[in-house]
């Protein structure tokens, strides 16, 4: 019976969220801010759009009330509209920019890590069973360092946004914070579960041992050096065969991991929204109650 792997914790997710950011800073530390300080800013749009469209029906609320409209006073809000789009449009540039660094660059600087842990290890532990699977799955799971820690910037953006919008909804509407709280909780355990799905997934010993062996069929049948004993045993179907049934096996399990992973992240995307939407509604709502009392009882 296959013994079962123990839940990450809690303090072993941080340990990977910190140790991933920290191989982001080690490859590039302006690309890892500029990832880091865009998304914040991308994620914050919502909210700033949200103000201005309410600074905009204010100032259409203060037309009807004192019958003074003028076409010249909207220029100063289109123009912000314009701007903020222009702005946003840059920080999306430039955190594509940010990211397509971080990727390019991360081949040579993950491969070296691979190499100098090699090489402190030594060929004696490195034949150890234990420590030849755990080789193996670092390599496995090297090129996916980057994945973690957008995920991790991802995360704390969305923490970001949070407290800033429960700071402008706690001075009114202070009921919405334990929603909002509970929401931010959620969509950290959605992470949290999905990664050790993913991570189960990947390092399972058998499929680590598959993996080998398909990755040494793979090299055989791509070296014209074998190509002759290959064609002469006519083992080229075969082991073809055993390589795609494998990889259509493993790639399935893992593409219905990441599908449903982002079906949780966009139906708590989509109940966050709802539920900042609902504390900004009825902070605007008590700000344009306060100031034109009389015309919103009336209409």
């Amino acid at each position: 019976m296959r013994k079962k792997k123990k839940e990450i914790s809690f303090k072993e997710y941080i340990d990977i969220a910190w140790w991933s950011l920290r191989v982001s800073w080690g490859i590039s530390k302006w690309a890892t801010l500029g990832a880091l300080s865009t998304e914040v800013i991308r994620n914050l749009r919502p909210i700033i759009n949200t103000y201005v469209f309410a600074k905009l029906i204010d100032k259409l609320v203060a037309w009807a009330v004192n019958d003074s409209a003028n076409i010249k006073d909207l220029f100063p809000y289109i123009l912000i509209l314009l701007v903020l789009d222009i702005f946003f449009s840059a920080i999306g540039e430039l955190r594509g920019y940010s990211t397509g660094v971080l990727r390019r660059l991360s081949g040579s600087y993950l491969d070296k890590m691979a190499y100098e842990k090699v090489n402190y290890l030594g060929a004696q532990t490195i034949e150890l069973p234990t420590v030849a699977n755990a080789h193996q799955r670092m390599k496995d799971w090297l090129g996916f360092t980057l994945e973690v820690g957008a995920n991790v910037l991802r995360i704390i953006s969305a923490t970001i946004k949070t407290i800033v919008a429960g700071v402008i909804i706690y001075k009114s509407i202070p009921i919405v914070i334990p929603m909002v709280l509970a929401v931010s909780f959620a969509f950290f355990l959605q992470r949290k579960y999905f990664f050790k799905k993913e991570f189960d997934w990947q390092t399972n010993d058998d499929h680590v041992t598959r993996r080998r062996m398909n990755g040494w069929v793979a090299g055989r049948l791509a070296d014209p050096r074998d190509l002759g004993e290959i064609s002469i045993t006519g083992a080229f179907g075969y082991l073809n065969r055993k390589f795609v049934e494998f990889y259509n096996y493993y790639n399935r399990g893992l593409l219905k991991i990441m599908k449903s992973a982002t079906l949780g992240s966009f139906l708590l995307s989509v109940l966050g929204n709802f539920v900042l939407m609902v504390g900004y509604i009825q902070v605007f709502g008590l700000l344009l109650l306060k100031k034109y009392p009389l015309v919103i009882l009336h209409s």
